[in-house]
């Protein structure tokens, strides 16, 4: 890993997932770029004032984006740290960013300024999961900064997926972790044999690919795969949950709970998460 991505709209929440950013990229010698999306003020009457607010927010971007890199070079001396302010739309700046530069991890927090508390993860980063090609970090807003001893993968035991988990291994070695592979199946449709047979076959194309890596494996029971996953996240001490993307639904269940229901939930642990085509 080499270079990291770091959005921010110098909100707390952001700030921390800053600090996150900054522990990872010590730990794996990475540059990082801090990243700013001011929006562009739309002309309300004849009045051009939306100049002199767009010159305001690029002004106030740069004064805050200096603090946080003098606040960088202060604690972590070693990290090479360039920083980007454009105005815009910030997924699509994101998204744009990544298209015309190579980086190997995004790093966001789950709120952002402004955002409703009652919605899982904030607005941008939403809208970042759906197009990132690159492994995206969510951090929870009041999660301070562990060195992760405990990841757990969130999988199928497809064979698909393994290339997914060789990414994980630099983690793995870096941090001198536990790793284990999680599946959630439905209670009601489970059957023993067959889930006991696609384990042993997953691990053994899993071995063929990555022989040093020897995952412990967790199979569980549950109605909701999303609720079983965080409940196990939260009892097993995991530092790092890791969810391999295989299609939309899934995802919509995890990270952005149903408009239908008020729920105040955030990740209980930091979430990397890959993309289908990462």
């Amino acid at each position: 890993m080499k270079h990291i991505l770091v959005p921010t709209d110098f909100s707390t929440c952001a700030s921390n997932a800053l600090e996150h950013a900054c522990n990872i990229a010590q730990h794996f010698g990475a540059n990082i770029t801090l990243m700013h999306v001011y929006p562009i003020p739309v002309a309300a009457s004849d009045v051009p004032t939306e100049l002199i607010i767009a010159n305001q927010f690029k002004e106030e971007a740069d004064v805050n984006i200096a603090k946080l890199k003098t606040r960088i070079n202060q604690s972590h001396p070693e990290i090479h740290v360039q920083t980007v302010i454009n105005a815009g739309d910030a997924p699509t700046e994101i998204d744009f960013y990544l298209k015309e530069n190579t980086c190997d991890l995004v790093v966001m927090g789950t709120t952002g300024a402004g955002g409703f508390k009652r919605i899982a993860i904030g607005t941008t980063t939403a809208k970042v999961i759906n197009h990132i090609q690159i492994p995206l970090m969510v951090i929870p807003e009041n999660r301070p900064y562990s060195d992760i001893r405990h990841i757990v993968v969130s999988t199928s035991f497809e064979r698909n997926e393994i290339n997914h988990i060789k990414h994980i291994y630099e983690w793995y070695k870096e941090f001198n972790c536990k790793i284990t592979l999680l599946r959630v199946d439905d209670i009601t449709t489970y059957q023993d044999d067959k889930s006991s047979s696609q384990v042993t076959e997953f691990l053994k194309h899993l071995k063929d690919a990555m022989h040093h890596l020897e995952p412990d494996t967790v199979v569980i029971k549950g109605v909701d795969v999303s609720s079983s996953i965080i409940e196990y996240t939260k009892s097993a001490q995991v530092d790092l949950l890791v969810t391999v993307h295989q299609h939309r639904g899934f995802f919509s269940k995890l990270i952005f709970p149903s408009i239908t229901k008020e729920i105040a939930f955030h990740p209980p642990v930091p979430m990397l998460i890959f993309n289908r085509h990462n």
